[in-house]
């Protein structure tokens, strides 16, 4: 009688690696992208689509560069040198979860070079999957009291800024301490019931030494408030825009690598208008307030409302 013994022997990761393939299973990330505050921790959200433990798996996370993708997290001990030195000792698995697929990627200390593009690849001898999502890092902006102009006033903690006269110039800007040169960025502005204001990005870093219009606005891209309209003005042009509804709190996105600046009106929550740039420069946020009795202030950033700006609005108003 022959034997009813295989003549071979089926190991648990191989089997686990056919019923994936049989049943068509996949690694799936929860969210196309997630929203994670500068210093803070982020969990980059990743499992397979059917509770299968990943264990014994290769678990690999990559971050897409300009040229090439790096490696930032790797499962396999004596592949540690192939890491990314400014990830090491910053990114980890939620172990509970890799027993049940639960490949998530815990990165530590969240930096503005942290934004992009990230991939999560599980790997066998037999099956390989992978799912990508986007890392959008929500700045604290502040303001620079030393290079913003003399004639207006910023508030210890640089979320406030007011004009010290009523004879403010357009030129009389605050100017935030941080830069963009890549990626997503949004901030709000409470502008309330301020009778003229001036919102947007510049090329310009400093404000301090500025005396008349010919030393100011190499490049600039703003949202203006005057005489109860919208206006839209950068170097070449001035437009005044349709809408006539007032807002009392101003969504600023920027799109640096799409070259887009958005602005909206959050209590309507519609897009008032996008500027397309173009510049390779760091781009500075500044804030113009004609007021020398209430403030403009920096609201506190909330992910939920990044999302909310970046939902392309169809009531949105066009120049």
């Amino acid at each position: 009688m022959r034997d009813a013994t295989p003549p071979y022997t089926v190991t648990k990761l191989q089997a686990m690696a056919i019923y994936m393939y049989v049943n068509k299973f996949s690694l799936v990330a929860s969210s196309p992208s997630v929203f994670g505050h500068v210093g803070k921790d982020i969990v980059l959200p990743c499992a397979l689509s059917a509770n299968i433990s990943a264990e014994g798996m290769e678990i690999r996370w990559l971050k897409k560069e300009k040229q090439n993708s790096v490696i930032i997290f790797i499962s396999q001990e004596n592949n540690e040198n192939e890491l990314n030195k400014i990830y090491q000792g910053r990114t980890e698995l939620l172990r509970e979860g890799v027993r049940k697929g639960n490949v998530s990627l815990l990165l530590k200390s969240v930096t503005i070079s942290d934004q992009g593009n990230y991939t999560c690849s599980v790997i066998t001898s037999e099956w390989f999957s992978d799912a990508s999502l986007t890392l959008n890092v929500i700045v604290n902006l502040t303001i620079s009291q030393i290079k913003s102009s003399k004639n207006v006033k910023v508030s210890e903690d640089g979320k406030k800024v007011r004009a010290k006269t009523t004879k403010l110039r357009g030129w009389d800007c605050a100017i935030a301490n941080e830069s963009f040169t890549a990626g997503r960025h949004y901030w709000e502005v409470k502008v309330g019931d301020i009778h003229k204001w001036r919102l947007g990005v510049t090329s310009d870093s400093d404000f301090s030494e500025v005396k008349d219009k010919t030393k100011a606005w190499k490049n600039y891209w703003e949202l203006k408030w005057k005489d109860k309209k919208f206006i839209a003005v950068n170097v070449e042009q001035e437009m005044e825009l349709t809408t006539k509804q007032r807002a009392s709190v101003i969504g600023v996105f920027l799109d640096y690598d799409k070259s887009e600046l958005s602005f909206y009106n959050l209590d309507e929550t519609s897009r008032i208008h996008t500027w397309t740039f173009s510049t390779e420069m760091p781009l500075y946020p500044f804030f113009n307030c004609a007021s020398p009795d209430r403030d403009l202030v920096i609201l506190p950033q909330l992910a939920n409302e990044m999302e909310k700006a970046q939902t392309d609005d169809t009531t949105a108003y066009s120049p």
